[in-house]
């Protein structure tokens, strides 16, 4: 960019007009002002400092401020100027010739306006060279001086008195016809001989000329050049000089206007003729001699025909710019040199190109010039540009002139410089710039453009950076040789050099000289032990003109990252010589940091470089916690037995000067510091005391001997104690500095694991079997050509076991290791087991990659290690824990005993590495603990059951659970029925307990990494979970991870891990999750707490549901019971079955939750509830199922105990149809279990019955019915059941089996006693699931009335079964497991983590021990909040909103059980269950501000409407908006449940029936459909893929389908250049194409071989070419073309046999009817494979179909939207769809069929302005102008209200429904109240200026119509269609209307009757105003008001059927 950009614009004279030429100091002001470049400010902000003093800092700051350049006064000279620029930068501005002049000490303008003086003479007003002008009346012409020195001209005869104008004296005719004109300049002057007539030119005086000459202090000299000088006589220097003269006559050149001419010329004219240059000119002779200058003239110019009057005769004279250094010459090769004249006539400016022209003599000419460059010596150059005035050229044609720089001239005078004798060019050419003639032959011609612009950066800048004083540059014709480049430029050189700079300050030596105190510089680094370090930096700004400007350094500081984390400043405030330090603040934490700095001077101009970086470290706290390796007890898993010493390694990255460690056993260090406490000195005999300090110093030994900087130590100790312990280890360093503690935990067993040595393998050793039995080990062989085995010793830091390790090492530097190379190692088992193995392993630099092999080649191989990468930059023995070894199903090995071998095999090396050596230290063989899921007791390694004897002396048996000798009770466990070797069926798993307990025998698991393996027979070992019984000591117990293995790989795995996070200790159980609770603990002293313990039961679920569980692995947490330290108890495990037994597949149909273990009695209407019991009686509850039997007709039932404390007994239960009553329809039938017809359930279990054949329809209700044995005072249960429940007499008469019900009475019993679930069988090749309803009021409905009706689950039940859309059955079984919410019961489950992945006991046995379940919803939280007493809103949520995270982190977790069962097609994709969350409805009863507050809270969290938010955070898969279905507003905010839906009492108010009707609609609603018809009879695939293109930005459209392959893949499109436009519907959005190369690349593989179908909505926009909407890509033909045909002007669908080849066969299908432009079209493409068939179908109707169809299919190319191979799709798709499969007529009909877009049933007055939408678009009306709710409605049975309309102002409003442009249809109920002229609209859509369509009674024809308008205007065209006359007032009519934008058919129906038809012709508009009822507009105005009411309006997009608009008007 140019620094100017119109340089020179308006100041450079034209031809004819240089009296008008600006001053040159006047331009550059204007230059300053118009043309800067103003930079950005600095990028970050610092305190605002005083404006320097400095002149230049001044005007920088001023600039800055003003926005303007400000000149600087300091920098001003005769021939430049600087100003300071906004941006800091400074421009300078040097002219070829003086500007101005110092007067008075001030500068002024150079003016050479001549003036009078005192002594009558005449003066320049201001001029750089004193000019003194005779006044006449003598000889005396002028005199010139410099100083003293001076130069003075006489003429020959007196003079007249002179005419003066501007710088001109004219002294008339002092010749014949000869006036002289004496003309000032800035340096001197011109004295013209005006030769005004060809008498004048023939007198004799002309032939030579002489003036007076006399000089001072001067030496007259001619020159080479025909010119003169005047030298000073002292000191040589040239004062003064002119150069050749020149005359020339007024032949104007060529292109150039006439000059004034003739011999009247004024002085005026003759002034401004002299300015140019004639045609004809020639050479004046210049003499010096005798006290005269002689000018001689060429006589051949005066006396030639050819010469136009006036002649003008120029010599001149100038004074010298030696002082300033600028230069100019103009060199001839003519020698008519010029040089450094200041003169302004026409002989004297510069000159470039070859002047060939009539007159010119062959000239050729270049001008020279040199600028001062002194004053930017060393400054940084942004822009340098030089400005040649033009002032004429040749030709009206763009010639180019070119610049050069050149080098240095000598001298400036015609010795020095001239054609020939020319500096050499320095650089290429610079620039090149274009310049010609405008307007030639006119008289405004002028020269354009007015200044050639150069570009001189790339020579002034490195002339800059050179410190040169001055730039020369030589300006020519671009071509020299051609007559048409010829120029003239400017006066004095007409030259201006403006360069931008600055001069940026510098760091010192470069660098800055950066340091950082305090600090040391250590192996090259520097570090600090300051956190608050200073930084040094210094600089300066460079002089300038004689000025030095303070500076300021900026610090920046960086973390090791490269991220800037610190700036500074120094000094902080202000500026000064050299900058100052900065001490970084804030302070720094200990780590690697790098900093730099930067300069700025107190002009605010940047340095623009970096100072010398630095990396510091800063070390100031501690070294880093040092790992730590042990082989005899490493981390993770068991160790070595307690009394074993083992060696534990502490090391350090050897970074930080470690020279020893402080350690503890069991001791926690982390508030010991080495400053104050030292530690005991460790030795060789030191037995740790747990607790204790202990110091070790780093030795690289035993950590006994004298400090190595950073080197390890390897203390020896036993443990002391089986069990888990922890070392506690710090490193310290040189300067005390101690570092975090590492934390090492490891477990000490009872038994010794067994080793093997490296250096024992190697050479082979006798070892000892546990039988007593040795066995002899051979020594290890090897397979190499390079390498050997060996045995190699410690050296110091290595810690081998033995002291020293087997080593496969190169044989020498020649004979190496290589890859290939194996070495086999033999050991021994002493005994056969399962083993847990690992090995401490060396790592070295010259170490290579490696596998471990178990017994390789034998039928136990197993891969220890593949790849092992023993490169290691410090040499040191790292553990390798290889696991329990296993075989490739994952199943643990049992090894024999005797020998085994390890091979190792050499594959490779790190990059770094030098070697492929391998060290092997020693091989950890540890038993491990094994046992079967049905007899554990080899794993039992702990006794936690005690009994206890009272009396004098009381005693207990051993047995010690936690550390402290406390226990359970052995006879509370049996009074539960929990017996020794029983099993327990808890949550549906069967756990078999110990086989004895209670007799100081163990009895629990201690959780250690036992191993329980899983029979392949006699036990369950397939299920959905794994369900563990037992309790933590000390707890919780958090993060236990354990593995289970599958017997072959199931679902893509062979194992999986599981995490139980978090489990409460046995004394804080939630009750809700116990299983078991004693009452006592005993104690060790025979003793009892008085606090109970509790046993749990959690489940984890399996990720492969069905596949055979072969082995479960413990998490390892401890082995011993130690006091203070968590353990965890298992007293057994199992796995729940699937839904699958003896072959029936079974889905839940009833359930109660499991709530209570005292089922309550109400015998006193107002008085409290009493615990129920049971005395010997039969208990019949009727139950609602919702799904019936199917497939094999079979029923089971569960019973449970599940809060029970104490068992029960039933002995017998039956199942029967209920009648009525307690009464059965048919005989009941008995139930068994396990074949038994009684069952005693301990407490906490639960069972289910053998199946029986039974039929039951969806929705049946049954007779559950069950004898109890003995009397039971707290019977467990369901809290609250709403049902009947009926008992027989307390007689001990079984009545399970009457059929009648007269032996039964209706009890006051509130819940459902023990009875927990009925499962009903479904077909195995369609199973149906279950969906689970938990919560809490919300589910178990506890205000309806008790008839086991009103429940949730029976409402949703019935809502599937009448549902609209559904198969008229009850698709899934609904669950009820809701908790009664009174009291604030029914809260979610507490406790636990945050995201779980166990199932808690309330959660696994509520909702996961359920048949089949595949969806959960969630109703939960009212209750919490009601009992929540926080202050604050926000803490009552946050309880809610962790909750249900926790909840539904549980559950989606959990696959379903038909998750791997091939052909089932499941809601969710995963396999997981779908979990829905409902919103909370608004209270029923009283609640706090605050409760109220957090339930809009966690209702914002629930429907992820708060900001940044997700629908629970993701955890849940969709949201069930409860509270938008019972409460006044309709939204999840709204605070009150409408009045429908409550009933009251006397003091409460309550949910009602309805209440829970609502909720089960609303379920429907907002459910995905797909949960409700997977089961249909005849189920259906979902499209694979849609792409609704409704995004409406973007470059994505998502794909929504079902997905493709095993995992359910999306085909997202990637859309290229597709623009986005109004859809289908209002609202709604389209992708756009263009038709050119607008495209959707889906990525989809649709195989065209097999069925298929695609559909999509199309408005085509352009038939001009073929219009592809889908097609398949590949290079030849594609698989499948669906398009619009050009040539047919049809849409069709193709399928070519083959990509190519001449037999193709094209098989193809095409519309009937043509396509129509701008209409929306459903087209879709059906492909039976089995029929062989394509049909295409054109608005949902089969069109045509094409036969014998032989596709082929390319699997590898995408599918396509909107694009062929060669033709693309213009206009609008939406809604495109893929299908797997061939849709069905009915399919397609239904995706074609119109959308309802509006319903409103003016039912809802809850808002009496709302006319709320009861579609699914939520396009609610607004009452208008006295527009209210009236009741009745319409007279269809039920309906409630309907709109009353004024007639005069009253209509409903709402945003447009349609597209009127496109098929609609419209439809409503109407009574005419009034009757008149005047039309009645019932409905209408509105445009700008009329209405799209009116239904209405028309005034004129007194009958129902629709009028359809033709355009938006005033009085449109319209078309009619009507009924015959007569309206009825006062009667409900409907009214229904229809347009067909296909066929223009427009229809009308009255009371469902076609009543009229018009035809609209014109092209279809949109009309995007308001719908309206009860109105429409016409010209402009609001019109047509309906008198009336108006009911049940239907507005739908697209035309409905004759008999849908008959149901719509059926009454």
């Amino acid at each position: 960019m140019s620094f100017f950009p119109t340089p020179l614009k308006g100041i450079m004279p034209s031809l004819w007009t240089h009296r008008r030429r600006l001053p040159l100091a006047s331009a550059v002001a204007i230059l300053l002002t118009a043309g800067t470049v103003v930079a950005p400010a600095p990028a970050h902000a610092e305190p605002k400092t005083p404006a320097p003093a400095d002149p230049v800092a001044s005007a920088i700051g001023k600039a800055r401020d003003e926005g303007d350049p400000i000149p600087v006064p300091s920098l001003t000279d005769e021939y430049s100027t600087t100003s300071a620029n906004p941006d800091g930068s400074l421009t300078a501005i040097y002219s070829s010739a003086p500007q101005r002049v110092k007067q008075d000490g001030a500068w002024v303008p150079v003016d050479t306006t001549l003036v009078k003086r005192k002594d009558g003479t005449f003066g320049p007003r201001a001029a750089n060279t004193e000019l003194s002008i005779s006044g006449g009346g003598g000889t005396s012409l002028l005199s010139m001086s410099d100083g003293k020195r001076k130069l003075a001209f006489s003429w020959t005869g007196k003079l007249p008195t002179p005419v003066v104008s501007g710088d001109t004296a004219t002294y008339r005719d002092v010749l014949p016809d000869v006036d002289l004109q004496v003309i000032a300049d800035a340096t001197g002057y011109s004295s013209m001989l005006v030769v005004k007539t060809p008498e004048a030119a023939a007198d004799p005086a002309l032939q030579k000329i002489d003036f007076g000459l006399s000089g001072t202090g001067v030496k007259l000299a001619e020159t080479a050049n025909g010119g003169a000088e005047a030298i000073d006589t002292k000191s040589g220097e040239r004062i003064f000089h002119t150069d050749t003269a020149l005359m020339w006559d007024s032949t104007p050149e060529k292109g150039a206007p006439a000059p004034p001419t003739g011999a009247d010329l004024t002085p005026q004219e003759a002034r401004i003729a002299a300015g140019s240059l004639g045609r004809n000119r020639a050479k004046v002779q210049v003499g010096i001699a005798g006290g005269k200058q002689t000018l001689v003239p060429d006589r051949k110019l005066l006396t030639a025909k050819s010469t136009k009057f006036p002649v003008y005769i120029d010599p001149y004279w100038s004074g010298s710019p030696s002082k300033s250094q600028l230069q100019w010459a103009r060199i001839s090769s003519n020698g008519w040199n010029v040089y450094n004249s200041t003169s302004t006539t026409g002989a004297t400016s510069a000159r470039v190109g070859w002047d060939n022209w009539a007159g010119g003599g062959g000239e050729r000419a270049r001008t020279y010039y040199q600028m001062n460059t002194a004053g930017i010596k060393g400054a940084e150059i942004y822009e340098a540009n030089m400005y040649v005035v033009h002032r004429w050229s040749a030709s009206c044609y763009n010639t180019a002139s070119v610049i050069y720089g050149v080098g240095a001239i000598a001298s400036w005078n015609a010795s020095g410089l001239y054609w020939g004798k020319e500096p050499l060019k320095k650089t290429g050419v610079l620039s090149t710039v274009n310049a010609q003639e405008l307007d030639c032959g006119t008289s405004k011609v002028r020269p354009s453009p007015a200044s050639l612009n150069f570009n001189v950066l790339g020579f002034i800048k490195p002339l800059a950076a050179g410190q040169s004083n001055n730039a020369t540059f030589m300006v020519e014709a671009k071509n020299m040789n051609d007559a048409y480049h010829w120029k003239q430029l400017g006066y004095g050189g007409g030259a201006t050099l403006s360069v931008r700079y600055s001069y940026k300050p510098k760091f010192t030596n470069g660098t800055g000289n950066p340091q950082v105190t305090p600090s040391v510089v250590d192996q090259g680094r520097i570090v600090t032990t300051s956190r608050t370090p200073t930084l040094t930096a210094h600089g300066y700004s460079p002089k300038m003109n004689g000025h030095q400007e303070n500076v300021r350094i900026t610090y920046q500081v960086f973390d090791n990252a490269g991220t800037q984390i610190r700036t500074g400043y120094g000094p902080g405030s202000g500026y000064n010589l050299n900058g100052s330090a900065w001490t970084v603040t804030p302070a720094l934490g200990n780590g690697t940091y790098s900093w730099r700095a930067s300069i700025k001077n107190e002009s605010g101009l940047d340095g623009g470089v970096w100072s010398q970086g630095q990396t510091f470290h800063v070390d100031t706290e501690a070294p880093k916690a040092p790992p730590v390796v042990s082989a005899q007890f490493p981390p993770d898993m068991m160790g070595g037995s307690y009394t074993d010493p083992g060696v534990f390694q502490f090391a350090n990255d050897r970074t930080n000067n470690v020279v020893g460690y402080l350690f503890s056993l069991d001791g926690d260090l982390a508030n010991v510091t080495y400053a104050a406490n030292k530690g005991t000195a460790w030795t060789a005999a030191t037995v740790p005391t747990p607790g204790k300090v202990y110091f070790a110093t780093a030795d690289n030994a035993a950590g006994t001997g004298t400090a190595v900087i950073n080197g390890t130590a390897g203390v020896r100790f036993a443990p002391g104690t089986a069990g888990a312990h922890r070392v506690f280890v710090k490193a310290v360093d040189q300067g005390g500095s101690t570092s975090p503690q590492t934390t090492y935990s490891f477990y000490a067993g009872t038994t010794s694991p067994f080793y093997a040595a490296g250096n024992d393998m190697v050479t082979g050793w006798t070892a000892n079997n546990t039988d007593g039995t040795t066995t002899v080990v051979p020594p290890a062989t090897l397979t190499s050509t390079g390498g050997f085995l060996k045995t190699q010793p410690s050296y110091p830091g290595w810690y081998f076991h033995t002291g020293q390790q087997g080593m496969l090492a190169d044989i020498d530097t020649t004979r190496r290791v290589a890859v290939g190379d194996s070495a086999v190692f033999q050991f021994n088992i002493p005994a056969a087991g399962v083993y847990e193995l690992g090995a401490s392993l060396m790592t070295a630099t010259n170490y290579g990659v490696y596998n471990l092999t178990l017994d390789k080649g034998w039928t136990s191989e197993t891969p220890l290690v593949r790849g092992f990468d023993a490169y290691n930059a410090r040499n040191s023995v790292t553990f390798r824990n290889f696991g329990i070894a296993a075989d490739s199903g994952g199943t643990a090995r049992v090894l024999h005993k005797g020998l085994h071998t390890i091979t190792l095999t050499v594959i490779g090396k790190n990059a770094a590495s030098g070697g492929h050596m391998a060290g092997l230290d020693v091989l950890r063989l540890a038993p491990v603990p094994t046992c079967s899921v049905d007899n554990t007791t080899s794993c039992l390694n702990n006794t936690a059951i005690s009994t206890l004897t009272e009396g004098t002396t009381p005693s207990v048996t051993r047995a010690d659970a936690d550390g402290g000798g406390s226990s359970f009770e052995a006879a509370h466990l049996k009074a539960a029925g929990w017996n020794p070797g029983g099993t327990v069926n808890v949550n549906g798993a069967p756990i078999k307990l110990p086989a004895t307990f209670g007799d100081g025998r163990n009895d629990n698991m201690l959780s250690s990494g036992q191993i329980v393996t899983v029979p392949p027979t006699g036990v369950v070992n397939r299920g959905n979970a794994v369900v563990f019984v037992g309790f933590t000591t000390n707890g919780p117990i958090r993060d236990a991870t354990g593995t289970i293995t599958y017997a072959q790989t199931s679902c893509g795995m062979k194992s999986q891990s599981f995490t139980l996070q978090s489990l409460a200790d046995w004394t804080t159980t939630p009750a809700s999750e116990t299983v078991f609770t004693a009452p006592t603990a005993n104690k060790g002293t025979a003793t009892r707490s008085a606090v109970p313990i509790s046993m749990f039961a959690t489940s984890v679920p399996l990720a492969c549901p069905g596949a055979v569980v072969s082995g479960i692995t413990l998490p390892l947490v401890t082995n011993v019971a130690q006091a203070g330290r968590p353990a965890l108890h298992l007293l057994g495990l199992g796995i729940r079955q699937v839904s699958t037994a003896g072959g029936d597949r079974w889905v839940g149909s009833w359930a109660a939750a499991q709530d209570t273990a005292v089922v309550q009695s109400y015998p006193t209407p107002g008085a409290p509830t009493v615990d129920a019991t049971l005395d010997e009686q039969t208990v019949r509850v009727p139950v609602h199922l919702s799904i019936g039997t199917r497939g094999p007709q079979k029923v089971r039932i569960r019973v449970a105990n599940s809060l029970g404390k104490t068992p029960i007994t039933l002995d017998s239960v039956s199942i029967a149809p209920r009648a009525d009553g307690a009464a059965a329809a048919s005989a009941p039938v008995a139930l068994r279990f396990s074949g038994s017809k009684s069952i005693t359930l301990a407490a906490g279990a639960d069972i289910v019955s053998d199946p029986v054949p039974f039929s039951a329809p969806d929705r049946a209700v049954v007779l559950l019915s069950a004898k109890v044995r003995g009397k039971i005072s707290k019977v467990p249960g369901h809290q609250d059941g709403k049902t009947p429940v009926y008992l027989s007499a307390a007689d001990g008469v079984d009545r399970t089996l009457d059929t009648a019900g007269t032996g039964f009475s209706t009890s006051t019993v509130t819940g459902i006693p023990f009875l927990a679930g009925v499962d009903v069988t479904t077909p195995a090749d369609k199973p149906s699931g279950a969906l689970v309803l938990y919560g809490d009021h919300t589910v178990n409905a506890d205000t309806v009335t008790a008839t086991g009706e009103g429940r949730l689950d029976s409402r949703i039940a019935e809502q599937l079964f009448w549902a609209p859309n559904g198969s008229g059955t009850v698709p899934f079984g609904v669950l009820n497991l809701g908790s009664s919410a009174w009291a604030n019961r029914g809260q979610l489950p507490s406790g636990g983590a945050v995201t779980p992945e166990n199932a808690i006991a309330a959660v696994d046995r509520a909702i996961l021990n359920q048949s089949n379940v595949r969806t959960v919803l969630i109703s939960a939280g009212s209750s919490d909040l009601l009992a929540c007493t926080a202050t604050t809103a926000d803490a009552c949520a946050t309880a809610v909103q962790t909750k249900l995270i926790a909840l539904t982190s549980q559950l989606r977790k959990v696959k379903t059980d038909d998750a791997n069962t091939s052909g089932v097609v499941l809601q969710n994709k995963t396999g997981g269950l779908r979990i829905y969350v409902a919103t909370l409805p608004p209270f029923a009863k009283p609640a706090t501000p605050v409760q109220e507050a957090a339930r809009k809270l966690v209702n914002e969290f629930i429907a992820g409407t708060a900001p940044g938010s997700d629908q629970l955070q993701g955890y849940a898969d969709d949201v069930i908006n409860f509270a938008a279905a019972v409460s006044v507003d309709g939204d999840h905010l709204s605070d009150r449940i409408h009045e429908d839906y409550l009933w009251r009492d006397s003091t409460s108010v309550f949910p009602s029936d309805f209440f829970y009707v609502a909720l089960a609609k609303q379920y429907l609603a907002d459910a995905d459909p797909s949960d409700w018809i997977v089961d249909d009879p005849t189920p259906v695939e979902p499209a694979v893929a849609e792409w609704k293109l409704g995004e409406g930005s973007g470059t994505d459209g998502r794909d929504t389908g079902w997905g493709v392959g095993p995992d359910r893949g999306l085909s997202h499109a990637k859309l290229h250049d597709v623009a986005w436009a109004d859809g289908r519907l209002t609202g709604r959005k389209a992708a756009r194409f263009d038709g050119t190369g607008s495209y959707g690349d889906t990525g989809l593989l649709l195989n065209t071989t097999r069925s298929f179908t695609v559909s999509a909505w199309a408005r085509l926009t352009d038939k001009s070419a073929d219009r592809t909407v889908i097609a398949r890509g590949g290079d030849g033909n594609s698989a499948l073309y669906f398009q619009y045909q050009q040539s047919s002007d049809h849409w069709r669908a193709v399928m070519p046999s083959a990509a190519t080849g001449a037999d193709v066969v094209w098989h193809n299908a095409e519309s009937s009817t043509v396509a129509r432009t701008g209409v929306w079209t459903h087209l879709a493409a059906v492909y039976d494979a089995e029929l062989k068939s394509l049909t295409l179908y054109v608005d949902g109707a089969a069109d045509t179909s094409a036969a014998d169809v032989t596709p082929f299919a390319d699997l590898t190319v995408p599918t396509w939207i909107g694009r062929g191979a060669g033709s693309w799709f213009a206009g609008d798709l939406a809604e495109v769809r893929v299908w797997n499969r061939a849709v069905n007529d009915a399919e397609v009909s239904a995706l074609a069929q119109p959308e309802m877009t509006a319903n409103w049933q003016f039912e809802d007055d809850s808002d009496a302005t709302i006319a709320k939408d009861w579609s699914f678009h939520g396009n609610d009306g607004r009452l208008t102008g006295g527009a209210a709710y009236t009741y009745p409605g319409h007279p269809s049975f039920g309906d409630i209200g309907a709109v009353r309309l004024n007639g005069g102002s009253a209509h409903v409003t709402s945003k447009p429904l349609l597209r009127t442009d496109q098929s609609f249809s419209v439809a409503a109920w109407a009574r005419l109240t009034t009757a008149d002229q005047r039309s009645a609209t019932v409905l209408s859509q509105e445009g700008d200026h009329t209405g799209r369509f009116m239904l209405q009674r028309g005034g004129d024809c007194a009958c129902w119509r629709v009028v359809m308008t033709g355009s938006d205007s005033v009085n449109p065209a319209v078309t009619v269609a009507q009924a015959p006359a007569g309206v009825q007032l006062n009667t409900w009519t409907h009214l229904a209307a229809t347009y067909d934008v296909t066929t223009g058919r427009i229809s009308l129906y009255v009371n469902g009757e076609l009543s009229g038809e018009g035809q609209s012709t014109g092209t279809p508009w949109h009309a995007g105003g308001s719908f309206t009822a009860g109105r429409t507009r016409w010209n402009d105005q609001a019109a047509d008001f309906f008198p009336g009411d108006l009911d049940a309006v239907h507005v739908y997009q697209g035309v409905i059927t004759p008999e849908t608009v008959k149901e719509l008007g059926t009454v």
